[in-house]
């Protein structure tokens, strides 16, 4: 899947479609058919409606596996497994990576092969204008959301014992968790799911609850210096997900926090959480700076992508031609604009507005906090008149 960067709407389209239920063996086989025509479009651009376009790969994006199977370097567990520095892991039960500042890895390292223990093979992408260092993003959903977030959510409802919150605590969370699910605006996708339900979150639940709810459900719940800890990686994420993650200023504070919260993993849990997940915190910010911020390099559209894929399968027989002649069918409806949703919601710059619990609240750029009591459509303007309270200083 890929997706035009440089486009006003940046939607996900099809590339290649590949159905099978194993990886493919031979890596080069795979990528053929993909590297020869994108040999031939960095080299001769693209002519399409009387315009010449450049054509180039800003950005690869995957989750650790994918990313070393693309890249034919060690997996992500593996004692040489860190994709941007090249210090060796420790075995403490598991691999583990203590260094906080190992040297860093170039582009020229993989291509040259500089550090044969990190390297399987010869990327096929090696052939093209690709940096496989620098170009190959460390996706934040599946390192932060799912690796990261979810280690320590799971470390503290259901870990050891020495980390493990007691019942009282818990049912604390699950209390906040419930009175605060019907003010949850529709922005989020999903609503905040009880503790006992954590085994199935999403990567989006973990977002919710890091970046926003997390704050407030653990305020009295943890040990101050936990809480301090986690507020740390809140902080120094939120930073990079934010425009300011490529300002020089913010990127360095946001770099620092995520050092620090790295550093403190020993003495606040044990020298065993240093896995990969918790140790390329220290690379994420490389990302935002060079990205913009780090929902410039994210696999969320993707998966959203995919799941829509899911919803074309009406069978188990011939999956691929139900997905190819969806896509298809969808295509031509977009471009003919036929289909067009009819929706009661009210929608400014990309917020939904309406008088329900969740969507009926805001703060504007002077500090001035609304609370929409009714919304009105005048026709046939379609103009939206709110009657709102007005509460400030």
């Amino acid at each position: 899947m890929g997706v035009l960067d440089q486009s006003i709407e940046q939607s996900v389209f099809l590339i290649p479609v590949l159905h099978e239920v194993l990886k493919p063996d031979n890596v080069d086989e795979f990528f053929h058919d993909f590297v020869d025509e994108m040999k031939v479009l960095q080299q001769k651009g693209l002519n399409l409606n009387s315009k010449h376009y450049t054509i180039k790969i800003s950005i690869v994006l995957a989750d650790a596996p994918a990313r070393s199977l693309v890249k034919q370097c060690a997996i992500f567990n593996s004692y040489y497994g860190c994709e941007r520095c090249t210090q060796k892991g420790t075995w403490l039960r598991r691999v583990t990576f203590l260094e906080l500042d190992a040297s860093p890895r170039t582009d020229e390292y993989i291509s040259l092969q500089l550090q044969k223990n990190h390297h399987n093979n010869l990327s096929p992408l090696c052939s093209l204008e690709l940096g496989l260092v620098t170009q190959v993003a460390i996706d934040h959903m599946h390192l932060v959301f799912l690796g990261v977030m979810r280690k320590f959510l799971h470390l503290w409802v259901k870990g050891k014992f020495q980390f493990r919150l007691g019942a009282k605590d818990i049912r604390s969370m699950n209390q906040h968790i419930i009175s605060i699910t019907k003010y949850t605006p529709k922005e989020f996708h999903r609503k905040p799911r009880f503790l006992k339900e954590i085994d199935h979150y999403k990567a989006t639940e973990f977002r919710l609850f890091l970046l926003y709810t997390g704050i407030t459900i653990l305020s009295n719940i943890l040990p101050k210096e936990n809480y301090n800890h986690f507020l740390r990686l809140q902080c120094a994420i939120y930073i990079l997900l934010s425009p300011n993650g490529s300002s020089v200023e913010w990127n360095t504070f946001a770099k620092s926090l995520l050092q620090k919260f790295v550093s403190q993993v020993p003495d606040l849990y044990c020298n065993e959480s240093l896995v990969y997940n918790v140790h390329n915190l220290l690379h994420l910010n490389e990302d935002a700076l060079k990205y913009g911020n780090l929902n410039n390099a994210s696999c969320f559209p993707f998966e959203n992508y995919m799941q829509s894929l899911k919803r074309l399968i009406r069978g188990k027989k011939h999956i691929m031609r139900h997905v190819v002649n969806r896509s298809s069918e969808l295509t031509s409806l977009v471009k003919n604009n036929i289909g067009t949703e009819k929706s009661s919601k009210t929608i400014w710059n990309n917020y939904v507005l309406s008088s329900k619990y969740g969507d009926n609240c805001f703060i504007t750029k002077d500090k001035r906090i609304i609370l929409i009591e009714e919304v009105n459509i005048i026709e046939p303007t379609k103009l939206y008149v709110a009657c709102a309270w007005i509460f400030t200083d």
